[in-house]
């Protein structure tokens, strides 16, 4: 799971106007935050896969 950092880290790189706000566009675009959500699932649904790795 990602920390409060890790997550704040991520904002602040799609806020790329600055203006506290991430367009939608860069939210399914990202390749970052897809990567996390495919991570997040792929762990989430395969219960004692971290032990195999």
């Amino acid at each position: 799971m990602a920390t409060e950092q890790e997550l704040q880290s991520l904002f602040n790189k799609l806020d790329t106007d600055l203006d506290g706000k991430i367009s939608i566009n860069d939210l399914f675009l990202s390749p970052g935050l897809s990567t996390i959500i495919s991570s997040e699932t792929f762990y989430q649904y395969s219960p004692g896969i971290a032990s195999k790795l």
